[in-house]
């Protein structure tokens, strides 16, 4: 009695149900799947014939025959694939009253919504669609899956209708199957390998998740000197206050400056974050190859304010547009070292004099005091109408 239990058990744990769809056979490379349609019926409506099933999903593109169809998933190796086929089909052709219900198009009449039911001739003649059909690899918590579309209704565009009333199909999974990882224990992902119908083998294929960061690589020169600016502007600096470098030895032509944008990171997520990038400088004085003391660098730079840079932090009733961590943007001077290509300069352009200046000009501005709304900031009016005489 125990041996039998213990079979009806292990039975029952590698059946897996889901809308008509049932597993039958199942090993890390194989499974076989039995598709049994539930009960439908089709009604008229709106001048049509509308074929209601429950357990279905129906398309969105207006127009289109409202078909419903049914969706599977299958859990495949980090580097795998899954290919997909029916074995054998039970069919029945069944002829319509009227054509198949199009998907209704959305429309406003007298401040109401309503549905307009019009067929597009283009979707309905291309209606026909393969029993069984792959959407592609996709990934989930890093676990990478096939999902499949089953389309029970095959439609002709016009009266004629054939129903899947079974089918029996083999799935067939490759890659390296026997490469494991053990994720760490998530909900959201337990959710989601129920959906699968090999979940027990696809919660150990993980994908590794190998997320680029943006990094200062400050190994590319032995010489690195920290700038920080409390304004934004224009700013110099001399050989006086560079103390830790080897003026004599320097080549100012090739002085860079690294800097990141100095945006506020976001912290809800993982990201790559700013790069390190260089920007364009000017060294007075370079010429001769030696940085004297009549010589200087010269760089438009920025602090971490303003909306932009703090866009993160903005809500509807909140504008934040100084950093609540560092008011001082940071930069990065170097020379020499191991760095590719030339290093940047600033572009001068010419321009001609004139005694011509202006000391006005003309603007409007708008000034109101808002008396009726609570709110300090933000906008929260409304401005269509919602439904009845709202």
């Amino acid at each position: 009695m125990r041996q039998l239990i213990l079979s009806l058990g292990l039975l029952v744990s590698t059946m897996w149900i889901y809308a008509g769809i049932t597993v039958v056979e199942q090993n890390a490379n194989e499974i076989t799947l039995d598709f049994v349609l539930d009960d439908y019926e089709i009604i008229d409506n709106q001048g049509y014939s509308s074929i209601r099933f429950v357990s279905g999903v129906y398309p969105e593109v207006k127009g289109t025959p409202s078909l419903p169809s049914l969706e599977f998933k299958v859990g495949v190796p980090a580097d795998g694939f899954a290919e997909a086929e029916i074995v054998s089909s039970v069919k029945e052709q069944i002829r319509l009253n009227k054509r198949v219900l199009p998907v209704p198009t959305p429309i406003s009449k007298e401040g109401m919504s309503e549905y307009l039911y019009e067929i597009d001739e283009n979707l309905y003649s291309d209606a026909s669609e393969s029993v069984l059909r792959s959407l592609g690899l996709h990934s989930f918590r890093n676990h990478p899956y096939v999902a499949y579309l089953i389309n029970p209704f095959i439609y002709d565009g016009d009266l004629g209708l054939e129903v899947i009333k079974s089918a029996r199909i083999k799935v067939s999974i490759g890659g390296d199957i026997a490469k494991k990882n053990n994720a760490p224990p998530d909900y959201l992902s337990s959710i989601f390998l129920d959906q699968l119908v090999n979940g027990h083998d696809a919660k150990h294929w993980v994908r590794s998740r190998n997320t680029a960061v943006n990094y200062a690589d400050f190994s590319l020169s032995p010489w690195w000197a920290k700038i920080e600016v409390s304004r934004t502007g224009m700013y110099r600096v001399n050989p006086s206050q560079l103390d830790g470098f080897p003026l004599e030895d320097i080549d100012p032509r090739s002085f860079r400056l690294f800097a990141s944008s100095g945006n506020l990171q976001n912290q809800s997520i993982l990201g790559a974050g700013d790069s390190f990038s260089e920007i364009p400088i000017q060294v007075i004085g370079e010429e001769d190859g030696s940085f004297d003391g009549s010589d200087y660098i010269v760089f438009y730079g920025e602090d971490r304010s303003g909306y932009h840079k703090n866009s993160i932090l903005q809500t509807i009733n909140q504008s934040i547009y100084h950093n609540p961590y560092s008011h001082n943007g940071v930069y990065w001077l170097s020379f020499a070292g191991s760095f590719s290509g030339t290093p940047l300069r600033m572009q001068l352009r010419e321009y001609e004099n004139t005694s011509e200046s202006t000391n006005h000009h003309i603007t409007t501005v708008h000034v109101e005091d808002e008396i009726h709304r609570p709110d300090i900031t933000g906008f929260t009016w409304y401005m269509s109408r919602m439904t009845g005489n709202t």
